[in-house]
C-alpha cells in the first residue's frame, strides 16, 4: 500500500501511516468465509450498463447488500441505503470478491469479543463527522475504563486491514484509566471510497503477538488476521472492544 511521508518530513505524525482505502493484492473472492452466503446470479448475466438492483444476503439476521449500476459501475449499498463500496467498471469477479470481501468484514464485526472493562472511541479532527474526503488526515478520541493498550486496527471496503496503532515500540504505552487519549493524524483517505470500519481494542497487559504486527498491512483472510480475531474471541485475556465507522469520499 501506499505510505505517507517520513518522520522527518512530517511534523503531524502522519509519517509512515496507512491510506485508508489503499488496494492491496489477492482479493478474496476465492476464500471460503464460512456461514451462508447466497448471491442472486441472474443481474451478472446482462451488460453492466443495463444492471438491475440485485440483493446479496449474507444471513437471515444480517442487513441485506443491495448493487446498483451508476454508468459503466456498481454501488454496493447497506439495506439502509449508505454505501459501501464503489467500484469502477468491473466485471463479474470483480463484483463477487467485493461480495465476499463484505461477508468476511460483516463476520469480523460480528465476532465475539469477551470484555471485561469498557471502552469508548470516537473520531478527531476533519472526520468528526463520519464522513473523510480524500486526502484529509484522521485521528481518534479514546477512553478505557482500565488501564490499557490500545490498539486500533483499519479493515477497509475491500478487505484491507491495517495496525494504525501502535506503529511501532514507541506507541507501545499504557492508557491510565479512565483518561481520554486523543490520537490525532493516525491515517489519510485514498480511494477506493467508501466504508472504512476502525475496529478499537484496549489490553490489560501486551499481548505476544502485537509487537509483529505493528504498522502492518494484510489481507481479511491472511494469517495475521487470524492472530487478530484469536486475540479478539480469547475469553482468557483481560481487554475491551469498541467499533468506529466513517465513510470515505473524493
Amino acid at each position: 500500500p501506499q505510505r505517507l511521508p517520513s518522520v522527518a518530513e512530517d511534523e503531524r505524525a502522519l509519517a509512515t501511516r496507512p491510506l485508508l482505502g489503499t488496494w492491496m493484492a489477492g482479493p478474496a473472492a476465492n476464500q471460503p468465509h464460512g456461514g451462508p452466503l447466497r448471491l442472486d446470479p441472474g443481474p451478472y448475466a446482462s451488460q453492466l450498463n443495463g444492471l438491475d438492483p440485485a440483493r446479496v444476503q449474507i444471513d437471515a439476521r444480517s442487513p441485506h447488500l443491495r448493487l446498483r449500476a451508476e454508468g459503466a459501475g456498481v454501488l454496493m449499498l447497506s439495506g439502509g441505503g449508505d454505501e459501501i463500496l464503489r467500484l469502477s467498471g468491473p466485471d463479474t469477479a470483480e463484483i463477487r470478491a467485493a461480495v465476499l470481501n463484505e461477508a468476511a468484514i460483516r463476520q469480523w464485526i460480528a465476532q465475539s469479543a469477551p470484555q471485561r472493562f469498557t471502552l469508548d472511541a470516537g473520531l478527531q479532527g476533519h472526520g468528526r463527522g463520519s464522513t473523510v474526503r480524500r486526502g484529509e488526515a484522521i485521528g481518534f478520541s479514546v477512553r478505557s475504563s482500565a488501564p490499557a493498550y490500545l490498539v486500533l486496527v483499519n479493515i477497509g471496503p475491500s478487505g484491507n486491514m491495517s495496525v494504525l496503532y501502535p506503529h511501532d515500540e514507541r506507541e507501545l504505552v499504557r492508557l491510565p484509566a479512565n483518561q481520554l487519549m486523543a490520537l490525532h493524524d493516525l491515517a489519510a483517505a485514498a480511494p477506493p471510497y467508501g466504508r472504512e470500519v476502525i475496529d478499537v481494542l484496549a489490553f490489560a497487559e501486551v499481548p505476544g503477538p502485537l509487537r509483529a504486527l505493528m504498522g502492518r498491512s494484510f489481507r481479511i483472510e491472511s494469517a495475521e488476521a487470524g492472530q487478530l480475531r484469536a486475540l479478539i474471541g480469547d475469553s482468557g485475556i483481560a481487554k475491551a472492544r469498541s467499533t468506529v465507522m466513517l465513510y470515505t469520499t473524493p
